[in-house]
């Protein structure tokens, strides 16, 4: 248990037997990778993706248990060889379109819209292959793979073209699938790795905390240990903000920040997990002040990102890498403020990306940090804050509205007291409105 890397190696001696070689050398994945995306891309330039839903059944039983395989090796070519996960997800999609359609076939088209939405930034069609993979698992009736497919498009996809509520109900029926179906580490995942988008979502708090404590209940009787660990560091984060009598650390009775990152980096059970804690501990460090902290967390999370494509933890790492780069610097030396304000810029490129596709989504975040770079080259006024701060309104996100108010504080704390007064009051009324009670008091 836990072994991801003789897990792939069990999975491609397998395919052997079937006469697919799955490559150890990268450049060699690299190569096939590039061959099977290459032909998937150019079939959907001929045909639309729907239509793969008619596609007669795969008759072939060899093809079929193939398929099988493949998809058991996609849990752990994700967590260590994000390469090989991306060209087996390819093959399943070539295999279902030269041999037709088979239960596996739709955890194959939701684990390429990973791929697509993750990798290559074709949200689109991402999010086609995401509802593709939801629609055939309903079409076949086939409950093992329900839970599954739902996780693939509201982790990976979903969020990047549709409304973040959108995601959280498919997280949701994915983590019903997995109990109806006993796919288990399904259920977890999708119970775990909602809260990420509950919280960007802006959630309020006090409903979020019971959330996570019927994720966190789950997952224990599911026996999930890195999902257990994570969830404690979302909930005590939560809590945190939330509950203002709690000390200055993410640590309580039942939960060492401290210890559960020392297991997670020395087992390297689980890269993506150990990712979603880094996201947590530079959130936490951000709203705490401590942006030098938050900065050096980030840049750690930098080398994991390709262990999360698509998922919500590459949008808190661009929000809070680039806020915690702008409030440092200001008190910079000149090599050091133009090593920030370049990530600034590029965390800001992505983000205005993103917001293109989802304005609902990303406006206020990309409308927030562009407030920030505005500052940093001295041109920013009253109109550039209040702009973030009318689309998070616009959009309902209490948490970024606050966040906008109290930079837009800090801006002219200065040049204009009364202006920051004003602006003090806005951030500790939308940081009640989330609930994050700490934060309202510290202003």
């Amino acid at each position: 248990m836990g072994d991801m890397t003789g897990a792939v190696a069990c999975g491609r001696q397998a395919a052997r037997l079937f006469g697919l070689d799955l490559p150890e050398q990268p450049e060699l994945v690299r190569e096939r990778l590039q061959q099977e995306m290459g032909a998937i891309i150019a079939w959907t330039q001929q045909h639309e993706i729907e239509s793969l839903l008619e596609l007669p059944q795969m008759s072939d039983p060899d093809r079929v248990v193939l398929m099988s395989l493949l998809m058991h090796c996609l849990p752990p070519a994700y967590q260590v060889n994000p390469e090989l996960f991306a060209l087996i997800c390819s093959k399943m999609v070539s295999l279902s379109i030269e041999h037709g359609n088979c239960p596996m076939s739709a955890k194959g088209y939701g684990s390429f819209a990973a791929i697509l939405s993750g990798i290559v930034g074709n949200f689109r069609d991402g999010d086609r292959f995401g509802k593709l993979g939801v629609d055939l698992s309903e079409r076949l009736n086939d409950v093992a793979v329900r839970s599954a497919c739902h996780f693939t498009w509201a982790c990976f996809a979903s969020a990047w073209v549709r409304p973040i509520d959108e995601s959280i109900a498919v997280f949701r029926e994915g983590a019903r699938w997995g109990l109806a179906s006993g796919d288990h580490p399904h259920a977890a995942y999708c119970a775990s790795l909602v809260l990420a988008n509950v919280i960007m979502r802006g959630t309020p708090l006090a409903p979020t905390r019971t959330q996570a404590d019927e994720a966190l209940s789950l997952v224990t009787r599911i026996g999930d240990a890195a999902n257990i660990a994570l969830l404690r560091a979302r909930r005590q984060f939560v809590d945190w903000l939330h509950v203002p009598t709690t000390g200055r650390t993410l640590d309580n009775d039942d939960f060492n920040e401290a210890a559960a990152l020392y297991e997670l980096q020395a087992t390297s059970v689980s890269k993506s997990m150990l990712a979603h804690y880094q996201s947590v501990r530079m959130m936490y460090r951000f709203f705490d002040g401590q942006y030098a902290e938050a900065w050096k967390i980030s840049k750690q999370l930098d080398a994991l990102l390709v262990f999360v494509p698509g998922m919500m933890t590459v949008v808190e790492h661009a929000f809070f890498q680039g806020l915690s780069a702008s409030r440092l610097w200001s008190d910079a030396t000149a090599p050091e403020r133009a090593v920030y304000q370049t990530c600034v810029e590029t965390r800001l490129r992505s983000l205005e990306t993103w917001a293109a596709h989802c304005a609902e989504n990303y406006a206020p975040l990309h409308l927030t940090l562009n407030a920030e770079l505005a500052r940093m080259r001295g041109t920013a006024d009253a109109a550039t804050y209040e702009k973030a701060i009318a689309a998070a309104q616009a959009s309902d996100f209490p948490h970024i509205e606050a966040i906008a108010c109290e930079l837009a504080m800090h801006h002219v704390s200065v040049s204009d007291p009364a202006s920051a007064a004003e602006m003090r009051e806005r951030a500790k009324a939308a940081y009640r409105a989330w609930g994050a009670v700490r934060k309202a008091e510290s202003l």
